[in-house]
C-alpha cells in the first residue's frame, strides 16, 4: 500500500487497532501506536480511539482523527509543531486534551464540534493566533450558529495574560496557569495537579 484516500475510514468509529507491515516503503505503525504515519515526512494521517502519538511526529495531518467519535483524550507531544485542518472535528466523546510546546500551527476547525470538552492544557510558552473555529461548538438552538466550548484553558504560569490577548485564546472564559515543573513525563498535566497549583496560587492550601 502507497496511498490512501481522504475519509478511507470514515465512520469506523469503533476501530481500535490499526497496524502497518514493518515493510511498508512509505507508511508506518512505529511504537505500536495505533495509527498511520507517513514515513518520510512524520505525518500522522489516521488515528483511532486508542492511538497514542509518538514523540517522533511533526504534524497531525488533515481530518486524522475526525469524528473519531470514541477518542475520549489525547496528548499532542512536544515533537508536533502543526496540526491540520479539522484534524479532530467532532470527536463527541473527547474530554480532555494537552497540546505540545512546539506547536506553532493548528488549522482551521482542528477541535470543531468536540462538545464534551472540558480541559485544554496548552504548554505552548508563546501563543500564535488560530481560527475563531477551532473549538467552536455547533448551536443547534440557532441553524448555522456556533458557540465557544465550555472548556477550562490550562497555561503555563506567567503566560495567562499573552493568551487573553491572543485570538481565539481569548475565547475561552476560563483561563488558569500551571507551573511547568508540574508536567508529567507524556507531556500531560493532571488535573489534580492543576487544581492544588490553582489553589496555592489563589493562597489556599
Amino acid at each position: 500500500m502507497t496511498s490512501i484516500g481522504t475519509d478511507a475510514f470514515f465512520g469506523c468509529t469503533s476501530l481500535t487497532a490499526i497496524t502497518v507491515d514493518s515493510e511498508n516503503p512509505v507508511f508506518d505503525s512505529r511504537d505500536n501506536c495505533n495509527a498511520i504515519i507517513r514515513t518520510q515526512t512524520n505525518t500522522l494521517v489516521i488515528g483511532c480511539q486508542t492511538t497514542v502519538i509518538p514523540n517522533t511526529v511533526t504534524t497531525i495531518g488533515d481530518y486524522a482523527f475526525y469524528r473519531c467519535s470514541a477518542l475520549k483524550s489525547i496528548t499532542i507531544p512536544n515533537s508536533v509543531t502543526t496540526i491540520g485542518t479539522a484534524a479532530f472535528q467532532s470527536c463527541h466523546k473527547l474530554t480532555s486534551l494537552t497540546l505540545g510546546s512546539s506547536l506553532t500551527f493548528i488549522g482551521e476547525a482542528a477541535f470543531f464540534g468536540c462538545e464534551n470538552l472540558s480541559e485544554v492544557t496548552s504548554l505552548i510558552e508563546s501563543p500564535f493566533e488560530i481560527a475563531d473555529n477551532n473549538f467552536m461548538l455547533e448551536d443547534e438552538t440557532t441553524p448555522n450558529a456556533t458557540r465557544m466550548t465550555g472548556a477550562t484553558l490550562y497555561v503555563p504560569a506567567g503566560t495567562k495574560t499573552l493568551y487573553e490577548a491572543t485570538t481565539a485564546w481569548n475565547m475561552f472564559t476560563e483561563i488558569k496557569e500551571f507551573a511547568q515543573g508540574d508536567v508529567n513525563n507524556d507531556g500531560s498535566v493532571g488535573i489534580a495537579d492543576i487544581v492544588a497549583i490553582t489553589n496555592i496560587m489563589a493562597g489556599g492550601e
